[in-house]
């Protein structure tokens, strides 16, 4: 099961190369004997709401909860029913929906991702008690400049500035801070009034914060009318032997 983004924020920027990458990513995985699905996903804004480690760490905890932003839940969903059809233990969509939403009533998902934890060495309890992942103490606000709606949060200004806090790292012998990020509040298409959050900065210091503060703020913009929504999953690329269902669009 293969995700390929296609976005500002993915390293393929429009849909035509995805899909060239994604088609070409089946064919090796056919070569090997293997059944393989890609779907094209949308990274033109952020997934979910959390960049940064312990923050998008926390985020996916919450998803197996039963929590989490709509956009990536349904991203979740829709790659975890792909992967069980492909794995034949669904027979349908909906089969495999009900499935994965079972485990997650039924605390399977959690108590999966703890074992998981554990087996790498990791403490468990992280998984329940996500506070345990410690994020950075100072929060800055960056607030909506007008009434409107938000018509452009930018995936790609949004990572790079997550990268410049010390969240990401441009050279391999860099240390990574897991505990800085940023919480996307506000997606294409939300209303918004003057002042209200667009966005979260979890930072160390304060001192010397303002050029990522200007460089997230220059990520969003505010129009007077909404933007045209854009679809989760742009395409699917299947083995022609797969089974498993469509789920483009």
């Amino acid at each position: 099961m293969l995700d390929v983004k296609v976005g500002r924020g993915a390293f393929m920027k429009d849909a035509a190369s995805a899909r060239s990458l994604a088609e070409a990513l089946v064919r090796v995985g056919t070569g090997a004997d293997k059944r393989v699905v890609a779907l094209l996903t949308d990274m033109e804004s952020p997934l979910g709401a959390a960049v940064g480690n312990a923050l998008e760490t926390r985020e996916a905890f919450d998803v197996l909860g039963g929590g989490g932003p709509p956009d990536l839940v349904e991203c979740t969903m829709r790659l975890g029913a792909e992967m069980l059809a492909l794995g034949g233990k669904a027979t349908s969509d909906a089969d495999a929906r009900a499935r994965l939403a079972g485990a997650i009533t039924s605390g399977a998902a959690m108590r999966t991702a703890e074992r998981m934890v554990e087996a790498q060495g990791g403490d468990p309890r992280v998984v329940s008690g996500a506070s345990k992942l410690a994020v950075a103490p100072e929060e800055i606000v960056i607030e909506a400049p007008a009434d409107g709606f938000v018509v452009r949060a930018d995936a790609l200004a949004i990572g790079l500035a997550s990268v410049a806090m010390g969240a990401g790292r441009t050279r391999a012998d860099q240390p990574v801070d897991h505990g800085v990020g940023i919480l996307v509040e506000k997606k294409p298409g939300d209303r918004v009034r003057r002042g209200e959050p667009l966005a979260r900065l979890r930072v160390r210091d304060r001192t010397g914060a303002a050029p990522i503060v200007d460089r997230v703020r220059g990520a969003f913009a505010v129009g007077e009318a909404s933007p045209r929504p854009r679809p989760l999953v742009l395409d699917r690329i299947a083995d022609p032997r797969s089974t498993s269902q469509r789920t483009s669009g």
